[in-house]
């Protein structure tokens, strides 16, 4: 009885919220196209975990790291950023108690205009959700290429950001808008950005 697509249980999920949705190692792709909008946007209340080998009955029973869930923004599979998505994982004013836990998060390219310009990785806008238990790699953008928070209150923790690359603020994790966010036992490591504005961490008008 286990989905097969992982958007589709996203879609599910819109309508039941709380709903727990399990993912199993992999490599997920926000699409089977080529569309570079698609993202794995994760409904409000939903709390998505990642590294489960498939016959688990609890939670507790999980191996993330022998189990590895990868959510992908490599939509043909060439490790050319050129095309990728602009964001793997987006969370749009979701309410507290929304959750991203278990997830290795790479090859976004938030390299476009206007939202599509941060967050190649992760983009929160507003809202309070929790990611944790993540590693953020290899993602790209032009500002905040691994996480990219504008306004709300979310948290990060126990997670890995390393090797994101922006071309203007942070490759790391960028923050603005008023947010207050809460950043916990988190590695961020070997960003860079092409201008020298903060590889790793750039907050502005907020607080972290």
């Amino acid at each position: 009885t286990a989905f097969d697509d992982l958007q589709v249980a996203l879609g599910v999920a819109a309508t039941c919220p709380g709903l727990e949705v399990w993912v199993a190692d992999g490599d997920y792709q926000p699409t089977a196209g080529t569309d570079r909008s698609a993202s794995f946007d994760i409904p409000s209340g939903t709390k998505l975990y990642g590294g489960f080998a498939g016959g688990e009955s609890g939670l507790l029973d999980r191996d993330a790291e022998a189990n590895q869930a990868t959510l992908t923004g490599d939509l043909d599979g060439d490790q050319d950023e050129a095309d990728n998505s602009f964001h793997v994982v987006t969370l749009d004013n979701v309410a507290a108690g929304t959750l991203v836990d278990g997830f290795t998060i790479a090859w976004g390219n938030a390299d476009g205009g206007g939202d599509d310009a941060g967050g190649g990785g992760v983009r929160v806008d507003d809202g309070s959700p929790t990611l944790a238990n993540l590693t953020i790699v290899s993602n790209d953008g032009t500002e905040g290429a691994g996480v990219f928070i504008d306004g709300g209150s979310a948290e990060l923790l126990r997670s890995v950001v390393d090797g994101n690359s922006a071309t203007i603020h942070a490759g790391g994790i960028r923050v603005e808008g008023g947010a207050d966010v809460d950043i916990v036992n988190t590695r961020v490591t070997a960003n860079s950005t092409d201008l020298a504005n903060a590889a790793g961490i750039d907050v502005r008008a907020s607080t972290v």
